[in-house]
């Protein structure tokens, strides 16, 4: 009997120890860490304790949680990269903003600053980002080195994808890859991705700063958080828009993890705000230096005081929510509401009610917060076009997959209460569901991905058969020292005919930018009166260029008054040149050559590398509903 009572006694005593925690770290300078075999939770003891891996919990192997960011990422670049393989996807005119870009980066390289020797209304970081493709494909000229960055546009859209799903590998399979898939597959980024644009590298800075800053959910240390903040301030120097998520990730820094490891005023709130600040002034404050008065108005008052555009909210909603960018899927403005509606309901039921009723963890408020303030920006901003809508879909996506993770947990937890009961959830009869679930939920995946990407890439096909590369038509046209403006700068790019490095020739490359700084309350756009001053400075311009490229018959970048358009027919001419807008100034030396009938005959123009483009032509553009405008004082 004693004997009994004893090994009864020992039997206790080694349960115990077996299911004894483990003392923290720290707490014993002299306490060995052990490794246990953690016993199994009694029946009906609640929910899964928070150290189970969720890996384990959803029966996915580990060896996932590496390949799915892997897959997110190659499938976000490979449809970016799928435009680029398209006719002209490389050197097409696609956009008016590229042109801008690269144009201060071939400014830059050659020694010429913005702000203090022309109007940039955007942060001086792509111009930084995009100096060394400047200068690297120099030699190979201006319209190589914007390949080259529509190039790297497809790789950073594939990082962002990547790093949704890196930031999610805590929370399971179904988060990390769906939320990567998400943003890989986001209809709307068709639109950013296709060229060099602000909102792919804006996201990636911001996704960069929210893996340094979060370790599993939770705050890092304070090293981490100084880098997170200067990655969030260098993103601040691409697009002011980054000052939104930069408050969010103070916000959520301000308060201690709940095991008071890291975060808190002086550990969390203060390293990101040092980082912030630095990171923007170190990158800025060269530029500011040098013309402070004119980086203010350029760069912050224009942008607050400019007019208002025309797009509705109920016009950006099915943009924002993905429904634009498929194909043959025309979404009425009532649809787009519904959808955008449907969508909020997953993300609030799936990830906020229970992040903010304390189930969710820090990385979860910034991706809330981060979703939050973006969706407001480009919802109230006064302007909107579609490559807006990518920079709140990766803070989206982030919500998404905390949603899709939580869905795969009561997933595997109900069909293993319905098959074998509670009792069974950690036997392997519930690992093999869960492992099932895993796999349906895979199949759907790729069911789904059949489906979508076709549509997709028939979409961004369209688009982009409408594309022209007009660099050869204009190189015909324009030698290659001749002073030339036109009101697209791309063109010039195209063509390799940046010129205005050097002295008598306008340096401008954003006509639509210097429009808003000297006139922000008359709109480009519109038919108003336009201010005197900006007509003043494009009659300089046209007085001091030997070649004018114009976009289009639009033009409505162009202050055309009466006077004006008469500068234009009495110092220049059109040259009969059949792919571009090219005028000659009249007294040019080579302007009598250049207006001869036989150089632009039809077997000319292929002996010189020139023929007609077989494709689909261009739709023209609508004739300016503006022609002449009325030049008012202010």
């Amino acid at each position: 009997m004693t004997q009994e009572v004893e090994a009864s006694a020992a039997t206790t005593e080694s349960v115990a120890a077996v299911v004894a925690p483990t003392p923290l770290a720290g707490s014993d300078p002299l306490a060995v860490p052990q490794v246990e075999e953690r016993a199994e939770p009694p029946v009906g003891s609640g929910p899964v304790p928070p150290r189970e891996s969720r890996w384990r919990w959803t029966g996915a192997p580990r060896w996932l949680g590496h390949v799915a960011p892997l897959i997110a990422g190659l499938l976000g670049a490979g449809l970016a990269a799928y435009n680029l393989t398209r006719p002209e996807g490389l050197h097409g005119v696609v956009q008016y903003d590229d042109g801008v870009y690269y144009g201060s980066a071939l400014r830059l390289v050659a020694g010429v600053l913005p702000y203090r020797s022309y109007v940039f209304v955007q942060p001086p970081g792509i111009s930084l980002l995009m100096a060394p493709v400047a200068l690297l494909t120099h030699g190979a000229g201006a319209a190589e080195g914007l390949a080259v960055a529509r190039v790297i546009t497809a790789v950073v859209v594939g990082l962002n994808a990547l790093l949704v799903a890196q930031l999610l590998r805590h929370r399971g399979l179904a988060a990390s890859l769906g939320g990567g898939i998400a943003l890989a597959v986001f209809p709307g980024a068709f639109f950013a991705d296709r060229t060099l644009l602000l909102e792919p590298y804006l996201v990636l800075l911001c996704l960069v700063a929210a893996r340094l800053a979060f370790r599993s959910g939770q705050l890092a240390r304070p090293g981490r958080l100084i880098a997170a903040g200067a990655f969030m301030g260098f993103a601040g120097t691409v697009k002011t828009w980054a000052i939104l998520p930069a408050v969010a990730l103070a916000l959520c820094a301000a308060f201690p993890n709940p095991d008071r490891s890291n975060g808190g005023v002086r550990r969390g709130l203060f390293p990101v705000l040092a980082g912030t600040v630095g990171g923007f002034a170190v990158t800025c404050e060269p530029f500011i230096a040098v013309a402070p008065a004119a980086f203010w108005r350029e760069v912050v008052t224009s942008q607050l005081v400019r007019s208002h555009g025309t797009a509705s909210l109920a016009s950006r909603l099915p943009v924002l929510a993905g429904a634009v960018g498929i194909e043959h899927v025309n979404v009425s403005l009532r649809q787009g509401e519904a959808i955008a509606l449907v969508l909020a309901a997953v993300l609030v039921a799936g990830s906020a009610l229970p992040a903010f009723a304390g189930r969710g963890d820090r990385l979860e408020v910034f991706a809330l917060l981060g979703a939050a303030v973006s969706l407001a920006a480009v919802t109230v901003s006064s302007e909107f076009y579609n490559h807006y809508a990518y920079f709140p879909a990766a803070f989206c996506a982030l919500v998404l997959g905390y949603a899709l993770g939580r869905g795969a947990e009561l997933a595997a937890l109900g069909a293993t209460a319905v098959i074998w009961g509670r009792a069974a959830r950690g036997s392997a009869r519930a690992g093999g569901v869960r492992l099932a679930g895993a796999l349906v939920l895979g199949a759907a995946t790729v069911f789904g991905l059949v489906r979508l990407l076709p549509s997709e890439s028939h979409f961004d096909a369209n688009k982009s058969a409408s594309t022209r590369d007009p660099g050869l038509a204009i190189d015909l046209a324009v030698p290659r020292s001749a002073c030339t403006i036109s009101d697209a700068a791309v063109l010039l790019v195209a063509a390799n005919r940046m010129s205005g490095s050097h002295g008598g020739c306008p340096q401008f490359i954003d006509a639509t930018g210097e429009w808003l700084v000297v006139s922000p309350k008359h709109p480009a756009l519109g038919c108003g009166p336009v201010d005197p001053s900006l007509v003043a400075i494009w009659s300089k311009w046209l007085s001091q260029a030997s070649f004018f490229v114009q976009s289009g018959t639009a033009a409505n970048r162009i202050p055309w008054t009466t006077g004006l358009r008469a500068q234009l027919h009495r110092e220049f001419e059109r040259v009969p040149d059949p792919g571009a807008m090219v005028y000659v100034r009249r007294s040019y030396p080579g302007a009598a050559a250049l207006m001869s009938p036989a150089r632009w005959t039809l077997p000319a123009l292929a002996a010189r590398g020139w023929v007609p483009n077989p494709g689909p032509p261009r739709p023209a553009k609508p004739p300016s509903r503006c022609p002449v405008r009325a030049a008012v004082s202010r």
